[in-house]
């Protein structure tokens, strides 16, 4: 709650926000619509483990190549990930005899919780550096609020209604990034002002008494 009043965490949460409404997607209407449908559940299952594989092979990835161009652009791939869902969706009519081209949805949710489980968590320790821990447990919250509120609103959040979330969630998250950085790097130049400005004043005294 200490941390609930920067503005910081509220705009790096998208991520968060992003993978726990593409989850509830996935899991609470994909599954049981069409991949259980379709596949039957053994695939469900494969799937699912599937995309845990392809989280873990790519946050290996990702973090390697985050070292070299920085977490920008790791966001903005993990964002379009998550967007691929609700595209395939919505634009391609997505899953009506799909089959087995449903893997595609699974890989997608794959490359996004990458980037949640990788790239994010050191977004929140190198904008909460005084704080990591506050800022990890923030994190953790922003899921499960997610998650809850797909719960506790399932009647509400059902299909399209979670597919429009996760693609608002996903359009937003680079942009807020980058104001979270923009803020952070404001908010250093200002103190760095403070420090020469109280460093001079405390000279003053010194030049006088010299004088």
């Amino acid at each position: 709650a200490a941390l609930w009043l920067d503005p910081v965490l509220w705009l790096i949460s998208g991520i968060n926000l992003t993978f726990g409404f593409s989850a509830a997607f996935m899991n609470g209407y994909v599954n049981k619509t069409y991949t259980g449908a379709q596949l039957g559940n053994s695939a469900v299952t494969g799937l699912a483990a599937l995309t845990a594989l392809s989280a873990g092979v790519l946050s290996q990835v990702f973090g390697a190549i985050s070292t070299k161009s920085g977490k920008g652009p790791i966001v903005i791939l993990g964002s379009l990930s998550f967007l691929g869902i609700p595209f395939c969706f919505f634009a391609l009519k997505c899953c009506e005899n799909w089959n087995w081209w449903l893997i595609v949805l699974y890989l997608l949710q794959g490359s996004g919780r990458a980037v949640y489980e990788s790239t994010n968590k050191g977004i929140f320790a190198d904008l909460f550096k005084t704080n990591a821990p506050g800022a990890f447990a923030n994190q953790i919250l922003q899921v499960t609020g997610a998650f809850a509120a797909c719960f506790f609103l399932s009647s509400i959040l059902k299909g399209e209604t979670l597919a429009w979330i996760a693609l608002v969630l996903s359009l937003v998250t680079p942009f807020g990034y980058l104001a979270a950085v923009a803020l952070r790097k404001a908010q250093a130049a200002r103190e760095e002002r403070c420090r020469s400005s109280q460093a001079a004043l405390s000279e003053t005294p010194r030049r006088n008494g010299a004088v």
